[in-house]
């Protein structure tokens, strides 16, 4: 499973560079992230929930040195 986090890790970091708006939901969603957890080679019931994988895509973002701005989003 610690491997897989790091993998989450570099991926989310990898994705945040390239583009800092991206959202989590998002993120997880990505088929980088998603292959990632398939190919992982983890049962269906031991693979991360998403909670977990919101968690770990939140710690990849500020590993990226990329952290939201406190408050609530601004429309545009």
């Amino acid at each position: 499973m610690n491997h897989l986090r790091g993998k989450i890790f570099s991926i989310t970091k990898k994705l945040v560079k390239k583009s800092p708006t991206i959202t989590s939901t998002t993120l997880k969603t990505h088929p980088d992230i998603k292959g990632e957890v398939i190919d992982s080679g983890l049962d269906k019931e031991d693979r991360p929930k998403d909670s977990t994988l919101e968690k770990w895509i939140r710690e990849g973002r500020q590993k990226a040195g990329l952290t939201r701005p406190p408050g609530r989003p601004q429309k545009s």
